[in-house]
């Protein structure tokens, strides 16, 4: 369980970015966190091999090891987004952004995926308020 007064999230990128629409990110894990806002657009996510229609004014938050792909579709998404450890960890300057399915990592990959501090709740990507 985490302690709440240990937090210090390490951001490992913040970017706005627009995905054209028809467009395709292939199934992957990734090590860490990324917290999405659908700034505009919308996109399916595929998350835990459920779909969700993710559309404007919602957060996404994909966790770490979850495999996870997207499919934009008549729009393009405008997506200002995080990817982030939950606490800064002696490796976190050295893992990168994953773009590898599970079956593709190696085991020092499999190594930097994060222990997921909410896996006691639902596994659903969509954030609600």
């Amino acid at each position: 369980m985490l302690d709440i007064s240990a937090l210090n999230p390490y951001i490992r990128l913040a970017t706005q970015s627009v995905v054209q629409k028809n467009h395709k990110i292939k199934r992957r894990i990734i090590f860490d966190y990324e917290l999405i806002y659908i700034a505009n657009g919308t996109f399916v996510i595929c998350y835990n091999d459920v779909e969700y229609v993710c559309e404007k004014g919602q957060f996404v938050l994909i966790r770490p090891g979850i495999p996870h792909s997207f499919l934009t579709l008549e729009t393009e998404v405008e997506q200002p987004h995080i990817h982030f450890d939950i606490t800064h960890l002696v490796d976190s300057t050295q893992v990168p952004v994953c773009f590898k399915d599970m079956d593709a990592l190696t085991e020092k990959e499999k190594r930097w995926i994060r222990q997921d501090v909410f896996e006691a709740y639902p596994k659903t990507p969509v954030v609600q308020f």
